[in-house]
């Protein structure tokens, strides 16, 4: 199973658990905050009816994609979770591998929908079931397609240590991320493929506490946290 076809979801998934304090991260992943939501240093909590309106852009070798308008709604709160639904709208290109053929993919008119859990006490993310749909460009055919998305991360994944504190350094814990897809479309179809990968482990510091720190057209304090996983990656 390749990687590529599931990483333009998985990786906007991982980083969730930091924007619901984070303003907007570099190295190639850019979060622009749309909502009101206020910086705090310590685990925020968040309650049933909290949302939040992002905007994201991924880019790498072989995608370009574009999640316009990221809704996030927290649905219901447990002891120990929060269950939130997403959607967006999604747009750009991509390329997945058939053995040694690639398969180049634009999207043209889809969405994505789903609901995520999330760990309270680190607001890690525990568990997705997503979906994209609608209208695709692939090997150049038009075609109406359907990409379901399940996984399961053990332990959650969390960026973020709280309570955050200039000079605070932590390791991102190793988590183990299984789960199924399977993608329907009129020209192509892969159904019951399963996945494993490992993520997480690796270094992850607070290097500054900024004020009036702009972004979207808004300012906010905020907390610089740097990491290096391939290259240097900063969140606001």
């Amino acid at each position: 199973m390749n990687k590529k076809i599931i990483a333009i979801i998985i990786l906007m998934l991982f980083i969730l658990p930091a924007i619901a304090t984070a303003k907007t991260s570099s190295n190639k992943i850019k979060l622009i905050d749309t909502s009101n939501l206020d910086d705090n240093a310590n685990l925020p909590v968040w309650e049933t009816g909290d949302s939040w309106t992002y905007y994201c852009h991924f880019t790498s070798d072989d995608n370009d994609i574009t999640y316009s308008n990221i809704e996030i709604t927290v649905t219901s709160v447990t002891s120990s979770l929060y269950v939130a639904s997403i959607a967006s709208p999604v747009s750009g290109e991509s390329t997945f591998y058939l053995g040694d053929k690639e398969v180049p993919i634009s999207f043209e008119d889809a969405t994505l929908t789903g609901e995520l859990s999330f760990e309270k006490a680190t607001l890690g993310l525990k568990s997705g079931v997503i979906t994209m749909s609608g209208m695709a460009s692939i090997s150049g055919i038009p075609a109406n397609f359907k990409l379901d998305l399940d996984l399961d991360v053990i332990p959650p994944f969390y960026p973020v240590s709280f309570p955050l504190d200039v000079g605070k350094s932590w390791k991102i814990p190793k988590s183990d991320i299984t789960g199924k897809l399977d993608l329907k479309a009129s020209i192509l179809q892969l159904e019951d493929i399963f996945f494993g990968e490992v993520i997480g482990q690796y270094d992850v510091e607070c290097t500054e506490f900024i004020e009036d720190f702009k972004v979207g057209g808004k300012t906010f304090d905020c907390y610089k946290i740097t990491s290096e996983n391939g290259g240097l990656t900063e969140i606001y």
